[in-house]
């Protein structure tokens, strides 16, 4: 089994603690595996050195931060199992420019790329936004929600039938959205996700809290669904180096489904 913490915050709180509790489960034959979930705010170097077997990360196509500053591949040269979720960005790869709501104008020129690239690769935005993650060094494998078993044969399915990426594609997706506006990479900033508020702000309340609402299309479940997560600030630097890729990939699916070319590693292993 793997045991896997909720947030690196909990682990960040007491490392030697945490790191000591894993070694006892592990002797009790309770699990065989740690691991750690992070988001991109997180110090994954400091991950990579904690001495746990696992993480789980976002990583989607239109966020490059931990890619380009190389957190990534030392979580993969440190040889932990890297798991990846929110590869469809709460949803917004699913969106259409022309029906987005006018609050989203600020994600409009990103979509417009990513649809353009979509007609380009003659995929869609589903086979993009997947072949991207499984195209780079280092990733093991998918966590995709489903809610039927309906979706977890219509999501091996969809794994099937990826391409691997080429280097000049991977080229053009980075050089497409290195730089993506830090309010598309921040779910809290959207409309649809209420940060702060007080009684006076005219902003649903509950026991003295905002409540964050999300209108239909990104509610989980609906075709174009998304669940809102926070995500800390992050202030773009310089124009980081062109992003290269290895020919040889790791890649799965927590389900156990190989892609296409690529090599799925075993929690055992």
């Amino acid at each position: 089994p793997l045991l896997m913490l909720h947030s690196c915050d909990d682990y960040s709180k007491d490392p030697d603690a945490m790191a000591a509790a894993f070694e006892e489960l592990k002797n009790e034959g309770m699990i065989r595996l740690s691991g750690i979930s992070a988001y991109p705010f997180h110090d994954y170097r400091a991950i990579a050195a904690s001495g746990t077997d696992a993480v789980q990360v976002p990583v989607n196509v239109f966020d490059w931060r931990q890619i380009d500053n190389g957190g990534i591949d030392a979580l993969a040269k440190a040889g932990m199992l890297i798991f990846v979720r929110s590869v469809y960005m709460q949803g917004l790869v699913f969106q259409k420019p022309e029906t987005m709501d006018p609050r989203m104008e600020f994600a409009k020129d990103t979509i417009r790329k990513f649809d353009g690239l979509c007609k380009k690769y003659e995929l869609l935005p589903a086979q993009l936004a997947m072949a991207f993650v499984l195209s780079l060094p280092g990733i093991d494998s998918l966590v995709l929600g489903s809610e039927r078993a309906e979706q977890v044969r219509q999501n091996a399915a969809l794994i099937r039938s990826l391409p691997q990426l080429s280097d000049a594609q991977m080229q053009e997706l980075h050089e497409a959205f290195y730089d993506t506006d830090e309010r598309v990479l921040t779910p809290m900033l959207w409309f649809n996700a209420v940060q702060t508020g007080s009684p006076n702000s005219g902003l649903p309340m509950r026991s003295g809290t905002p409540v964050r609402q999300a209108p239909r299309e990104f509610e989980y479940g609906h075709k174009n669904s998304g669940i809102i997560q926070p995500c800390k600030t992050y202030h773009p630097g310089r124009r980081p180096a062109p992003f290269e890729t290895s020919r040889t990939v790791r890649a799965g699916t927590v389900a156990g489904v190989r892609g296409k070319g690529k090599r799925l590693r075993s929690l055992g292993s």
